[in-house]
């Protein structure tokens, strides 16, 4: 039987792959099983996640990082992120949809490579 903290877990996984069915449906891997969906949408937003990290980081001043370094609640970098008129959301929004594109892109060329390689065994 399952406890609820397990029924809550699952309907997390469940809904957390149901933002990424359209994404896996384009990339043809909408049959793969629903533990290795989690797998794949859990990679893809640690992937997301460096990359915006990345380049929060990569657009400041190393004062601005000692700064951001300092800051020891989530209100403080809240604060911060104000201050310094950066907004995470956006960014985050922005290289979710580069990401995506990349995928999708990447999917498509090793889908007309495969099929030139079998078209040429034929």
């Amino acid at each position: 039987m399952i406890n609820k903290k397990q029924q809550k877990t699952q309907q997390k996984t469940q809904q957390d792959i149901k933002r990424y069915d359209e994404l896996f449906f384009e990339l043809g891997l909408a049959d793969l099983p629903a533990d290795e969906k989690a797998r794949r949408a859990s990679e893809i937003e640690e992937n997301i996640e460096t990359r915006v990290i990345s380049r929060i980081l990569s657009a400041m001043s190393e004062e601005d990082k000692k700064l951001f370094d300092a800051c020891k609640t989530d209100a403080d970098i809240e604060e911060f992120f104000k201050k310094k008129n950066i907004d995470p959301a956006a960014i985050a929004m922005e290289e979710a949809l580069n990401f995506r594109e990349e995928l999708i892109r990447d999917a498509a060329y090793i889908e007309g490579r495969l099929s030139a390689l079998k078209s040429n065994k034929s």
